[in-house]
């Protein structure tokens, strides 16, 4: 080779991509695929966590359900989700949300 690279359309270097790939067994995550599932976990918290506090605490713990939808970071909303089993009182869970939504936990 004289150091000239040959040119090849997007889709031939596409097909090339994909050959290496699996050769390699290269698990590639695009961006776009690393945020969908970013937002889809947090979702997926987010109704986790509405449903905990209203079967542990019934209509009282369905009216943070604002607060709650402010917070975006994953680890929180983990938090508060393991704190619902755990917690004796409603104000602990709301203490939590109160902190969580007001401290920056904006992941986004």
């Amino acid at each position: 080779m004289n150091g000239a690279r040959e040119k090849i359309s997007p889709c031939q270097f596409h097909e090339q991509i994909e050959a290496y790939e699996e050769e390699k067994k290269i698990a590639y995550v695009t961006t776009a695929e690393r945020i969908g599932r970013q937002r889809g976990l947090r979702q997926g918290l987010l109704e986790a966590v509405a449903l905990g506090l209203e079967l542990k605490f019934g209509e009282e713990g369905l009216r943070l359900s604002g607060q709650i939808d402010q917070i975006d970071s994953i680890e929180q909303l983990e938090k508060i989700k393991e704190a619902i089993r755990t917690a004796a009182s409603f104000q602990e869970i709301e203490t939590l949300i109160v902190q969580s939504s007001g401290d920056g936990s904006r992941d986004g």
